[in-house]
């Protein structure tokens, strides 16, 4: 297990506040006389609703938590929050240099590493992973549109965020605040240092933006061979980029045996994971694709959806597929609601050597491709909304949402 140096060298957690709001400055409402819920008082927030308008797109309402989980900030444990390095200890990359993925500045990356991968305004960008393991976050823009891409090593968690706020474009950035929340990354806004965000809950839980909520464009990870093979006009990070090591420092895990799947949290978690009765459905560092609506989670455990999968779902009333890629380690997930059908998908053989097998939906008898692209049938030329989703070791989406439900195969 790295020690406590080696992690405050390796992983700097990197923070980025990214806020939306269609309300100019509202912040939440104060409400310490309203009465008390099973999980919290009831506060004024900006919800995310991806799925319906956009990645910018967010309304204002009240909202009652009633779930065991940390997204109300009037009863954050604060005091579980571990300072484990300085503040900026390791620096986020900012708008760092971009090449094609033939450039000879790509060739530190092998086909097997992982990315994240973004598609925006018709321009397609990769982060590596291993950059991330070292740098936690990466501000940058993509088609003009500024994002921030986020990975915490500890909870294997990789999300980015939309960093941009209020009608106009206002560019946020963040950092690494040198904290974990339950082994997370809390990110703080470079802009107010006051603001701090756990990663994987995106809710401020303090400063003036405490209770806001950030918001997710479409993203997935895969591996760096597959998503080349998706998008072959894709960029990828220069290893020559401004602030980046030599390649031989991201060719070394810094962890050692951490990912291993039976291995130990670094850090305590809270709850305990033996006070928590979904512990031990499956090991620690089990890789789970979670989707979430507010307080309505649900678990997809890499090693119960075999090899290939197409999940017909329904989640906190809205239909969803997951679709997942096990060779490439890609799950996705899209709405099932197109206009004013509810398609239902099944999974079919593929004559393309980009996709081992695609989707065909009952309704209409339309075919769709795994980036959720119509190419043949009634519906020729639509495209599926992707839902938010994100991959996570299974000790932290369960320690975060322990009201989650898990698919079972």
């Amino acid at each position: 297990m790295p020690s406590i140096a080696r992690f405050s060298f390796g992983l700097r957690l990197a923070l980025l506040v990214l806020c939306v709001s269609v309300c100019g400055e509202e912040t939440p409402v104060d409400s310490k006389d309203e009465p008390e819920s099973s999980g919290g008082r009831t506060f004024r927030t900006i919800l995310q609703d991806n799925a319906g308008s956009g990645p910018d797109s967010s309304r204002v309402s009240s909202v009652e938590f009633t779930g065991r989980n940390f997204l109300n900030p009037l009863t954050f444990p604060h005091d579980r929050i571990e300072s484990v390095y300085e503040k900026d200890a390791t620096r986020a990359l900012i708008d760092p240099r971009f090449v094609p993925f033939a450039s000879a500045e790509a060739r530190y990356l092998s086909d097997d590493d992982l990315v994240i991968g973004v598609r925006l305004n018709g321009i397609s960008k990769a982060y590596p992973h291993k950059m991330a393991w070292y740098h936690l976050i990466v501000n940058d823009r993509i088609g003009g549109q500024p994002i921030a891409v986020t990975f915490s090593p500890l909870t294997g968690s990789g999300i980015v965020f939309a960093a941009w706020s209020g009608g106009a474009i206002n560019r946020l950035k963040f950092g690494a605040s040198g904290e974990l929340f339950n082994n997370n990354l809390i990110m703080y806004d470079l802009n107010d240092d006051q603001i701090r965000y756990p990663q994987m809950t995106h809710t401020g839980i303090s400063g003036v933006r405490a209770g806001w909520v950030l918001n997710t464009p479409p993203f997935v990870e895969t591996t760096w061979r597959y998503w080349k093979q998706l998008h072959p006009d894709t960029f990828v990070i220069s290893i020559n980029t401004p602030g980046a090591y030599d390649a031989s420092e991201y060719d070394v895990y810094p962890y050692g045996v951490y990912r291993d799947p039976d291995s130990a949290p670094k850090f305590q978690v809270f709850p305990n994971l033996e006070d928590n009765p979904l512990a031990g459905l499956y090991s620690p560092k089990e890789m789970t694709f979670g989707v979430r609506f507010i307080e309505k989670p649900k678990a997809y455990p890499a090693s119960a959806l075999g090899d290939e999968a197409v999940i017909n779902d329904t989640l906190a009333g809205r239909n969803i597929v997951v679709v997942w890629y096990g060779a490439e380690q890609m799950a996705v997930a899209f709405s099932r609601d197109y206009g004013q059908q509810t398609l239902v998908f099944d999974r079919i053989p593929s004559v393309s050597q980009t996709y081992p097998f695609m989707l065909r939906d009952r309704e209409t008898l339309t075919t769709w491709d795994l980036k959720g692209r119509a190419i043949a049938g009634p519906l020729k030329d639509s495209v599926l909304q992707q839902v938010p989703g994100h991959n996570a070791f299974w000790f932290a989406w369960i320690t975060f949402w322990q009201d989650t439900e898990v698919f079972e195969d």
